[in-house]
């Protein structure tokens, strides 16, 4: 019988400091501009199986492979499941209510 050890999720203020702690090593190895959050956690409604929504701008666009380990670093980093969304590559019907709520690192 397997056992998994269930962390708690981390708070939005904790994802913050983590983040923003993070945010030199982000910028040298991937080549991440900006980091903002949005979705579930800044509404106050995420559950257990609620993803981490990060709207990323890069100073330099990584290719698939790098913009994948980002996304499990991150996911790892802040022991929750992180989706990265480009921010240059959002729908005008959504774009407007992301960048309202979106709480930048």
């Amino acid at each position: 019988m397997a056992f998994r050890i269930m962390r708690r999720r981390p708070t939005l203020a904790q994802i913050l400091r983590t983040l923003r702690a993070e945010q030199p090593r982000l910028r040298d190895e991937y080549g991440v501009g900006t980091l903002q959050v949005f979705g579930p956690y800044v509404k106050g409604d995420d559950r257990r199986d609620s993803q981490l929504e990060v709207l990323v701008e890069f100073d330099c666009v990584p290719g698939m492979f790098k913009y994948v380990r980002l996304e499990r670093h991150l996911s790892e980093l802040l022991g929750v499941e992180a989706h990265l969304v480009l921010k240059s590559t959002l729908e005008a019907e959504v774009s407007e209510r992301i960048l309202k709520e979106a709480v930048p690192v």
